[in-house]
């Protein structure tokens, strides 16, 4: 079982690769973005915002144009790629399976982070 579930994981983890490369190359190419709903409805800037040119950056490694794009989802780019990646290490060895106790507060804590850097985006 747990050979299945590393291949059907390598297996999304490859197309949504795909998809991100697709878009970075159709952004790069052609300069458009898919806007934000958010932002169109409510001309507020919502806590992603950003997250396209984020990623474009980091694919440079221009660390300063990443932090530029969206600070507060830069700051938590590397508690979420870990929390992500044990995740996926569990789900390789155990198959799906709630979160714990202490993974649903730190997804809780990483929400909050997300509710509070857009409210400090927009308003402070």
């Amino acid at each position: 079982m747990p050979r299945q579930r590393l291949s059907r994981l390598l297996t999304w983890t490859a197309v949504l690769l795909a998809a991100g490369s697709a878009y970075a190359v159709f952004v790069s190419v052609t300069g458009l973005f898919i806007p934000c709903p958010f932002r169109q409805v409510t001309q507020l800037l919502c806590p992603g915002c950003g997250v396209s040119h984020l990623c474009l950056a980091l694919l440079h490694m221009d660390l300063p144009g990443a932090w530029a794009a969206n600070p507060g989802l830069f700051l938590l780019l590397p508690l979420l790629a870990l929390f992500l990646l044990y995740r996926a290490v569990c789900y390789v060895l155990r198959g799906s399976s709630p979160l714990s106790r202490r993974e649903s507060v730190l997804v809780w804590l990483m929400v909050l982070w997300l509710v509070l850097w857009g409210f400090v985006r927009n308003f402070i």
